[in-house]
């Protein structure tokens, strides 16, 4: 694992999020209409750290990376916003239907970030400063939200680096979270 991690173990979550959704979706689940909204949740959260943080940060030092990473995020945002309108009235063989078209764009856009702009971040920053940029993430998320998130993540990292997590979160949340990675 890189360190800090910018893209990769929260992208398995999500990845995790998306495949289980689109199960969910498949089967006609009844809870499947509300984990697709949780699991946009995600998503939103996700793309806002990196519009509130990470770009303008990358903006300081490589423009250019910055501007390819709003590029991209353009890119996916009309097909996140129809998702979301979507989600709200679509029927569950349509939304289906709409959630794999998206979930294709998604995994190319999320291999764009773990190899082109991972690498370009790191060059033009010190591990230090990555690392800030984690923790800021992780100060404009809510509680709930953390947890959330968490809970898609840590069942598909490792073990070892989902204890690294677990280690920094507070121990009421580190509990609830372990038993979720022990059901």
């Amino acid at each position: 694992m890189k360190t800090p991690d910018l893209f990769v173990n929260v992208h398995k979550g999500i990845r995790r999020a998306l495949f289980e959704t689109i199960g969910a979706l498949s089967r006609g689940a009844p809870d499947a209409r509300s984990l697709l909204k949780t699991t946009l949740r995600f998503l939103e959260h996700h793309g806002a750290n990196e519009d509130v943080l990470l770009i303008p940060l990358a903006r300081t030092r490589v423009p250019e990376l910055a501007a390819r990473m709003e590029r991209a995020h353009e890119r996916i945002t009309p097909l996140f916003t129809e998702l979301q309108r979507a989600s709200e009235s679509m029927g569950l063989d349509e939304l289906f239907t709409l959630t794999n078209g998206f979930l294709a764009a998604y995994l190319q856009h999320m291999h764009e970030e773990e190899t082109a702009f991972d690498s370009g971040l790191r060059a033009a920053f010190s591990a230090e400063e990555l690392s800030a940029f984690g923790m800021k993430s992780a100060q404009r998320t809510q509680p709930a939200d953390q947890l959330m998130m968490l809970g898609w993540m840590l069942p598909a990292i490792p073990r070892d680096q989902a204890e690294v997590f677990l280690n920094r979160v507070p121990p009421e949340a580190a509990a609830t979270l372990r038993r979720q990675l022990n059901d």
